[in-house]
Parts: structure tokens; sequence; C-alpha cells
């Protein structure tokens, strides 16, 4: 199987194929303790609960992730500490959500939102908010937002769905 790095920083060494992400756990429990034990070892100065709300935030803006592995993956975070939940999130398109928020233990200041449909459970989204104001930036001011609009598989290179 080609490996390649995830998404997510140092230390986040794992297939994104479409069949690797089939293998992940989907409850809750046992895909935090899958994304806790991706982090890099050893380093003192890391933050495993960020690493894995990292990792997870990458993996689902990165893949075409299965639908329970998705779902799995925002229950998980969900269960993150510091994670908040926010019930009612908007992503850019303008599409209302549900997500699963934490401040950035790297960047104080800045809180980082995974927003999923609140059906299915699937990545719809994401946001970061200031949490602080700046001589240029208010709080509570989105700093970058996005939307996932479509996700398809075609069966030859080159053809849109």
């Amino acid at each position: 199987m080609e490996r390649a790095p995830a998404p997510g920083g140092p230390g986040h060494e794992q297939s994104t194929r479409y069949r690797h992400l089939q293998t992940l756990p989907t409850t809750p429990d046992a895909m935090l303790t899958w994304l806790r034990s991706q982090g890099e070892k050893g380093n003192e100065e890391r933050d495993p609960d960020q690493d894995a709300f990292v990792l997870a935030a990458g993996l689902l803006n990165e893949s075409l992730m299965p639908p329970d592995v998705s779902a799995g993956l925002f229950r998980a975070t969900a269960k993150i500490p510091g994670v908040v939940v926010v019930p009612d999130a908007v992503n850019a398109a303008g599409k209302h959500g549900v997500a699963v928020a934490r401040y950035d233990a790297y960047n104080p200041g800045l809180r980082d939102e995974l927003i999923f449909d609140r059906k299915t459970l699937e990545l719809i989204g994401s946001r970061s908010v200031a949490t602080k104001a700046t001589d240029s930036i208010e709080a509570g001011q989105v700093l970058s937002t996005s939307a996932v609009l479509e996700r398809a598989v075609v069966d030859t290179k080159g053809r849109r769905p």
C-alpha cells in the first residue's frame, strides 16, 4: 500500500487512501485512541490533544471519508479535552451545521471549528475565529472559512463528477 503523509503536522504518517480509511475505528473512544497514537512521540512541547484535533481536521478536510468514519471522527473530536460543541455554526456557503471547536494550543487567540451536517455528521466546512482582539482584528472575527460543496468519485482520471 502506498503511504502518504496525512495532513496534521509532524508525526502524522498515515495513508489517506479510501480503503485504508475504511479500516479506521468508528466508535468515539477507539477513534480518539487511534488519533492520539498517531502523534509525535517523545516531544514534551507537543500537545497531544491539539495534535489529535488537527489530525482529525486534516483527514476530514483532505480525504473522501467513509460516512461511518466521518461520524466517528466527529464524535471522537467532541471528546478531546478543551473541545466545545457549537450548536449552530455556518460554513462559507451559508449552510448551518453543528461544529466541534478547539482553542488552538499553539496559536493563542484562535479557535478552529469543524462544521458538520446535523443529520449525516459529514464535514460541510470549517472556520477559524479570533478569540482575542488585536490592533487590526476584533474578537469574534472569522479569519478563514470554507465549505465542502461536493465530494465524488469518478471512474476515469481527469473526469469531473
